[in-house]
């Protein structure tokens, strides 16, 4: 990631009120997944993803990650921080909504939970092999990979499609 779509990154978690922590695994996990979202939702910062045992991974977000949580308190908005465009800032008011409603629906659940069932179903319809888009094989491939899941995979599906995902 160049250090202009960093920057971006920083803004748009600035702009939902969350700081980037990447202090445990389950910290890193919801950061990864936060990424994953706000990218596929049309947050522009070019990060590959691939599977990984808990859903969507990127090493360059990883990276980025480490990097901007030690200076996140050292940039202001009004200094260093990139303006969000009005798509990118539609985008982020997608995730805000989507992580509320996924919070409601799955009431009880941590936010670990929610991040990686949202991010793993979704990847797995977008970019899962051999039939991608395809609901059917994409929850058949998920239940089989993350049964823990199944309770709240059509749920988390119906969701992810309210959103455009």
């Amino acid at each position: 990631m160049t250090d202009e779509t960093k920057f971006k990154l920083l803004a748009a978690f600035k702009r939902i009120g969350q700081r980037i922590d990447i202090s445990d695994f389950n910290a890193r996990l919801v950061f990864q997944k936060r990424v994953y979202l706000l990218q596929e939702l049309g947050l522009q910062l070019g990060n590959g993803y691939g599977w990984y045992i808990r859903g969507p991974y990127s090493h360059d977000a990883a990276s980025d990650g480490f990097q901007l949580q030690s200076i996140q308190d050292h940039l202001e908005p009004s200094r260093g921080l990139p303006e969000l465009s009005q798509d990118e800032l539609k985008s982020i008011e997608k995730f805000e909504k989507l992580i509320s409603d996924s919070e409601k629906k799955f009431k009880g659940k941590n936010k670990t939970y929610i991040m990686e069932l949202l991010g793993s179903l979704h990847f797995l319809l977008k970019y899962g092999y051999p039939s991608s888009g395809d609901k059917a094989n994409a929850l058949r491939k998920f239940y089989e990979l993350k049964p823990q899941f199944k309770e709240n995979a059509e749920a988390a599906l119906e969701l992810l499609e309210k959103y455009g995902l």
